[in-house]
């Protein structure tokens, strides 16, 4: 391959240049949403509080049902707060650490 005969990049006109930049760049604003009118996306941290907090009263439910079960299963005659005790005690030491760590 002779070096000497290749055109160089400048045979490309400007106005080809900025025909392609456009059309790529309409394509890119018919594929992207519409901005809010403020011009700020809304702020997800309240959905993500009340999933957390959801979240956190299923995992108090489960565990205090898991025992409620347990216990009736176990035995049914003597079910008081005396048998949920281990209950009572796992529930905050299993709060702490989830939000310690950020769960």
């Amino acid at each position: 391959m002779d070096l000497s005969t290749t055109k160089p990049r400048e045979h490309l006109s400007e106005a080809y240049v900025l025909e392609d930049l456009a059309e790529h760049a309409s394509a890119a604003e018919r594929s992207l949403p519409r901005p809010p009118k403020n011009g700020l996306a809304p702020s997800l941290e309240q959905k993500r509080l009340q999933f957390y907090l959801a979240t956190m009263i299923a995992d108090v439910a489960v565990l205090l049902g898991s025992f409620a079960l347990a216990t009736l299963i176990y035995s049914p005659a003597r079910f008081s707060n005396d048998a949920m005790l281990a209950a009572y005690l796992l529930l905050p030491l299993y709060l702490t650490l989830g939000l310690y760590n950020g769960s």
